[in-house]
C-alpha cells in the first residue's frame, strides 16, 4: 500500500473516529419541483478535508484520483415518516446504517428499485444515479454514516437535489 493509500485510510479512520456531527432529517416540508430534504442543519458541517491525488490497486479494489479532491464525512438521522430527498452524488458514497431500518429507492435502468438496510449494513451510492433515503417506519430514528470522495476542493457540496423521477410515483 502507498503512502498516499495509507495516508488516506489513516484520514478517513481518523474521520469517522472523531465524527461528532449530524444531519437531522424530519418530515417536513417538499417542494413541487425538486423534493427537499426535510432536514434541520447540523449544528456544524460535516467533516471534510482536501487530499491530494492518489492511486490504490489490489486484488479486489481499485481506488484512483487524478486531481485533488474533498472527502466529506455527514453523519445523518432520518426522523420516522421522514426522507433525504431525491438527489445524486458527484462522487462514490460509503454508507453504514448504525440504527433503524433504511429504505433506499433508486432509479436503475429506468426502474424504481427499492432495498432495506439495519444496523451493520451498508452500500456504495453510484455518482449520478438518482435515489432517495426514507425512514418508512411509524417510530424512531434511521442513523447512518457516511464517507463521500470526488467532491469539489474547498466544498462540502456532496448531495444534489433532483426532482422525483416518473419512474418511482408517490416516493418522497
Amino acid at each position: 500500500m502507498g503512502k498516499r493509500a495509507i495516508a488516506l485510510s489513516g484520514m478517513v479512520a481518523a474521520l469517522a473516529a472523531t465524527s461528532g456531527v449530524a444531519v437531522t432529517l424530519n418530515a417536513h416540508g417538499a417542494s413541487a419541483r425538486v423534493t427537499t430534504a426535510t432536514s434541520v442543519p447540523a449544528p456544524v458541517p460535516p467533516l471534510h478535508a482536501t487530499v491530494g491525488e492518489f492511486h490504490f490497486s489490489s486484488d479486489n479494489f481499485k481506488i484512483n484520483s487524478e486531481k485533488r479532491t474533498e472527502v466529506v464525512m455527514p453523519q445523518i438521522t432520518i426522523h420516522a415518516g421522514a426522507s433525504s430527498g431525491w438527489h445524486t452524488h458527484p462522487g462514490p458514497g460509503f454508507v453504514i446504517v448504525t440504527s433503524g431500518t433504511l429504505a433506499l429507492y433508486q432509479v436503475i435502468d429506468n426502474r424504481c428499485v427499492k432495498s432495506m438496510y439495519g444496523p451493520g449494513q451498508g452500500f456504495v451510492e453510484t455518482p449520478g444515479v438518482v435515489h432517495i433515503a426514507r425512514n418508512e417506519g411509524a417510530s424512531g430514528d434511521v442513523t447512518a454514516v457516511a464517507t463521500f470522495l470526488g467532491i469539489a476542493p474547498g466544498t462540502t457540496a456532496y448531495k444534489f437535489l433532483v426532482p422525483a423521477p416518473a419512474a418511482c410515483p408517490g416516493i418522497k
